[in-house]
């Protein structure tokens, strides 16, 4: 078992594999890394200082005031290239997508 420290050391490690998935074009590698860092940051109920510092700030309507470890861009690229390679999670449920 996992002790918290262990824990937000794996979480930190996120970024890294998806900025190296992005540049070697593994798209839904890097949504994969976005998506789980997403769900473990909010079942552990990270204070909002590490929400930041990971997915970044943005006003109110949306708009991006700093970046985080998970670039908007990037990460909005990796969903649109899922999305055309059919390699969305609902396409995967169904049994779409690639094998």
């Amino acid at each position: 078992m996992l002790d918290s420290t262990a824990i937000m050391e794996k979480l930190y490690e996120l970024p890294q594999v998806f900025q190296l998935s992005m540049s070697d074009k593994d798209y839904p590698r890097a949504k994969h890394c976005y998506d789980t860092a997403r769900t473990v940051a909010v079942f552990l109920g990270l204070d909002e200082e590490h929400m930041n510092e990971l997915f970044g700030e943005r006003e109110e309507h949306g708009v991006v005031t700093r970046q985080g470890l998970f670039p908007e861009e990037s990460v909005q690229k990796a969903y649109r290239e899922c999305i055309r390679m059919n390699m969305t999670s609902e396409a995967l449920r169904k049994g779409g997508g690639r094998a």
